[in-house]
């Protein structure tokens, strides 16, 4: 049996038992992915989906549904559920109502205050019993504890006679034509069952049969007195939730249990047969349940799949680095090469510029030595021509 006392509290914490509020624990590592998401979109509503793995499936689901008939959450649920759903659960699973009541903090700590609330009508068997719930004219707290007993039995009596759809019927108008209106009277319990079926008589019999032999009364008084309701001690359905529930849990109801796991997230029909199919034996193979649970992924999944993507990411970026580096190697060495090519090209090109200067130079060198011998030549024809002049005249002067 699963140890719920412990599911809430959180030890050593500085609060204790004052923290009333459903709570849960998850790990360091999966809520920094959470807190790192509210930091990077704080304008953004963050929905958390919680998905329930179990590590022991059976083969039918045990569901316990811990609650008072006076909790509009649980009626909501119900009445949500069609034929289809309601076959599902019959089917597969263990359905069990369980029915719970808040203690009252006034009531744990002084008994004077029970005493006020049984002169009040709120209690049943004395004090054992009491529901100190806000409720209109013409209810009390006994009466919500009466309807707990009396809905416990019409689900034993239908569950007995293979007729559960009775109970979910009831349950769905009880809800419209007393709890919506808040009002939990017999007359409006007996309108409720009336509108359930033409048997309403032989049901009735055996719904109130039922409802006095669950009171432990030592005097045998079995009449619908207020002599029931005073001098009886214990009741077997109003104690069926002691055997499961510590007085720190009553704080957090109303509770679902699935295989002994309490169900956390929001109650509406797809997260709670989503849940309850994962906790079935080869749930695939049933087609209501692949319909709402589809391919379930746990945080786990959610974690490994961030790791592999920050690992592709530094891959990716360490990949890019090496590129980058070996391409600026590639360059500088290019630039190297290039440079030599250049030099190497410079110190042609000056070679040969410096080759067609020696070139250039040795040309016009010989050219200016032949026209000089011309010019020698010329100039010596001329004296020889004045020489031969000079003679001739020289020789016509000595004739």
């Amino acid at each position: 049996m699963q140890d719920y006392q412990n599911i809430h509290s959180v030890s050593d914490d500085g609060t204790g038992e004052d923290i009333s509020l459903t709570t849960i624990l998850i790990p360091e590592e999966e809520g920094e992915i959470i807190k790192s998401h509210i930091k990077k979109n704080p304008s953004q509503d963050l929905i958390l989906e919680i998905n329930h793995q179990f590590e022991d499936k059976t083969k039918t689901s045990d569901i316990r549904v811990f609650f008072s008939p006076s909790d509009a959450k649980v009626y909501k649920l119900l009445s949500s559920l069609n034929n289809v759903d309601i076959n599902f659960l019959i089917t597969h699973t263990n359905f069990n109502p369980i029915y719970a009541f808040r203690l009252n903090e006034e009531s744990e700590k002084s008994p004077n205050y029970k005493n006020f609330l049984f002169e009040k009508g709120k209690c049943l068997c004395g004090t054992k019993y009491c529901e100190d719930y806000e409720i209109s004219k013409g209810s009390t707290g006994r009466d919500i504890l009466k309807e707990a007993v009396r809905q416990k039995c019409l689900y034993l009596i239908t569950a007995n006679n293979n007729q559960p759809h009775k109970y979910f019927d009831y349950m769905k108008n009880y809800y419209s034509e007393c709890v919506v209106k808040n009002t939990y009277t017999d007359e409006c319990a007996s309108r409720s069952l009336q509108s359930l079926d033409d048997e309403f008589f032989s049901l009735k019999k055996r719904l109130d049969q039922c409802f006095i032999m669950s009171f432990n009364n030592p005097d045998k008084i079995y009449s619908h007195t207020d002599d029931i309701f005073t001098k009886c001690k214990t009741n077997i359905h109003l104690e069926e939730a002691s055997h499961y529930l510590s007085n720190l849990m009553r704080k957090a109801l109303p509770l679902i249990s699935i295989n002994d796991s309490l169900f956390y997230g929001q109650w509406n029909k797809e997260r709670v047969v989503k849940a309850v199919c994962s906790s079935i034996k080869n749930s695939k193979e049933i087609n209501y349940c692949n319909t709402f649970i589809g391919e379930q992924k746990n945080i786990g999944d959610y974690v490994r799949f961030y790791s592999l993507f920050v690992l592709i990411f530094i891959g990716v970026v360490f990949l890019n680095l090496i590129i980058f580096v070996l391409y600026r190697r590639f360059i500088k060495k290019n630039e190297i090469n290039n440079r030599s090519i250049l030099q190497e090209l410079n110190l042609e090109e000056n070679a040969l510029e410096k080759k067609n200067y020696l070139r250039i130079n040795s040309e016009h060198t010989t050219q200016g030595k032949d026209i000089s011998q011309e010019t020698l030549d010329e100039n010596q024809e001329g004296r020889i021509d004045k020489i031969e002049i000079i003679n001739i005249d020289h020789d016509k002067n000595t004739k």
